[in-house]
């Protein structure tokens, strides 16, 4: 069993490099990996920090109630490390200053960063995350295809984009490149967060008592750990580089709200998910995509339109009204307007390739 240790400095948690600098502190890890647990409470005047540092050499534990102290963690400074680092929000909310892009990461939500990057953590609200971190030479190891690999479904994994975030990092190219990847769960999918949770969770429990198998286990753990959040279905995942600016990363996340509820989505819900003003929200989407909020929203919920004529067996009616179109010609008239042409017509032109076969090309139609 490793090591374990209780009441500890927090300092003694990290093995930092230029403690006393406010500007070039390097995190560094001894361990192939660790996983860190920390939580913030501050209710009915009873506020402390919990951190939890699992590795496979030692366990430690503080928990933080010096008012100086805490207020010295709630404002860390920018920081680079030597690994990777994956945090991932368990419950409250976190923002993350990386480098000059400022971003409040909520409950399922998280980021993965690259060894270039200086960020700090700051956080004022109750919350609890969970941070693993992956030395150079354990990325290495998880991207090694040339053993322990039984199925081609392994393999088919390695070319997402957390794998090929990795792979791209280890190469001379990527040498000075700062960036990271955003992961942001897809609407009304509660999937990804409990098999996240999980998944931390046997992270833990195996190296609070490990025994023979548990380096296997704990490595499949993590493997499984970024399988669920390469899955389309449960994470959006941006890659996101430094010259892209704070104002790509939150047009990004937007669409991602806009793309799972198909254009349904107010813009107060906007806001309250993202944490910023309306006004700003609607300025960001018309500075990328030439919409302002209103339209960008309409052309999801055309597409989706147009998806339901041809795949499903609802009438028009049914369709606008699912789209939350309480008038049909309003429906008709926006249909119209992206397609140039009825909705009927597509039913019936779906019909007809249905009954003469296919085609050799297919219309194409102009807007995203």
């Amino acid at each position: 069993m490793p090591k374990v240790s209780f009441n500890i400095n927090y300092e003694e948690l990290l093995t930092i490099h230029g403690k006393k600098s406010r500007f070039n502190q390097y995190y560094h890890l001894d361990s192939p990996f660790s996983f860190v647990l920390e939580t913030y409470n501050n209710t009915e005047g009873n506020e402390y920090i919990n951190i939890v540092s699992f590795t496979p050499n030692d366990i430690k534990h503080t928990i933080i109630k010096d008012s100086e102290r805490i207020a010295a963690s709630k404002n860390r400074c920018l920081h680079q490390h030597d690994y990777y680092e994956l945090m991932f929000v368990l419950n409250g909310s976190v923002t993350n200053f990386i480098e000059n892009i400022q971003h409040t990461y909520t409950k399922g939500s998280g980021c993965i960063l690259n060894r270039n990057l200086r960020h700090a953590e700051k956080f004022e609200g109750n919350f609890r995350v969970f941070f693993l971190n992956l030395s150079k030479d354990y990325i290495k190891k998880i991207n090694d295809t040339s053993s322990g690999i039984y199925f081609k479904e392994e393999l088919l994994e390695l070319n997402n984009t957390i794998f090929k975030f990795w792979e791209n990092n280890e190469t001379e190219k990527y040498a000075n490149v700062k960036e990271y990847l955003d992961l942001f769960p897809v609407r009304g999918n509660s999937y990804g967060y409990d098999k996240i949770y999980e998944l931390g969770e046997n992270i833990a429990k195996t190296m609070l008592s490990p025994h023979y198998g548990s380096s296997h286990l704990i490595n499949g753990y993590i493997s499984s750990l970024f399988s669920v959040l390469s899955d389309p279905n449960a994470y959006h995942v941006t890659n996101m580089k430094l010259d892209y600016g704070n104002d790509f990363l939150i047009f990004a996340t937007a669409s991602h709200i806009i793309e799972d509820t198909y254009g349904m989505v107010s813009r107060a819900e906007l806001s309250k998910q993202l944490l910023y003003s309306g006004d700003y929200i609607n300025r960001i989407i018309k500075k990328y995509s030439g919409m302002n909020l209103s339209g960008y929203c309409m052309n999801f919920r055309m597409n989706r339109a147009l998806e339901l004529i041809k795949t499903s067996d609802l009438s028009i009616t049914e369709i606008a009204y699912e789209l939350g179109f309480k008038n049909r010609n309003h429906f008709y008239l926006h249909f119209k307007k992206k397609f140039h042409a009825m909705p009927s017509s597509f039913r019936k032109r779906e019909t007809s390739i249905i009954s003469e076969g296919p085609l050799k090309s297919l219309p194409s139609f102009p807007g995203v």
